[in-house]
C-alpha cells in the first residue's frame, strides 16, 4: 500500500482556460495523486521497497529494475524497465 496524503486540492482550467478547484478526502484524492504521479513519471512501483519490488518482478517471471535510469531515448528522471520482460 502507497502511503498519501488524506486531502488534496487541486486548482486547475478546463479546455477553455476557467480555473476551478478540487478539493476531496475520499478515493478521488486518492486517484488524483495516482494520477498526478502518472503526469511526473512515476509509476506505482516506485513507491514500494526494493524488495517488494523484486518480489513482483520475480512473480511476474522477470528481473527488472524501475530506477530513474535514463538513455537517449527516454526523458532525464523518466523511469525506465531494465532487463527481459
Amino acid at each position: 500500500m502507497v502511503t498519501r496524503p488524506k486531502k488534496v486540492r487541486i486548482e486547475a482550467q478546463d479546455r477553455y482556460g476557467n480555473t476551478f478547484v478540487i478539493e476531496d478526502d475520499k478515493l478521488m484524492a486518492v486517484c488524483i495523486q495516482h494520477e498526478i504521479d502518472h503526469l511526473n513519471g512515476i509509476l506505482f512501483i516506485q513507491h514500494l521497497s526494493k524488495e517488494k519490488q523484486k518480489s513482483i518482478a520475480t512473480r511476474l517471471g522477470h528481473q527488472c529494475d524501475v530506477s530513474m535510469q535514463t538513455d537517449s531515448k527516454t526523458t532525464p528522471n523518466k523511469p525506465k524497465f531494465i532487463g527481459s520482460h
